[in-house]
């Protein structure tokens, strides 16, 4: 499950096929649509092989469209996985 200050996250689910996390928010904060940096806070992840900052993560922002249209995609980024329970 994941939550932000930034806006209203409905729903929060991976997506084993594309190996991807795909968030679902709406009213995002009218200072953070231009640029700004957004926080959003994913819990209940299992299973890192072990415990480490894990990087090369990318976001990648979507349209609503029945066809999603890419429309932004971030640097890499790194997971912080040291306090996740390695199995």
């Amino acid at each position: 499950m994941c939550t932000s200050p930034d806006m209203t996250i409905e729903t929060s689910r991976p997506d084993l096929i594309n190996t991807s996390l795909n968030i679902k928010y709406k009213d995002m904060t009218p200072s953070k649509i231009s640029g700004q940096e957004v926080t959003i806070t994913c819990q209940g992840f299992k299973n890192p092989i072990f415990q480490d900052i894990w990087y090369g993560f990318i976001f990648n922002l979507f349209d609503s469209e029945i066809f999603p249209n890419s429309l932004e995609v971030s640097e890499s980024v790194a997971i912080d996985a040291t306090s996740f329970t390695a199995a």
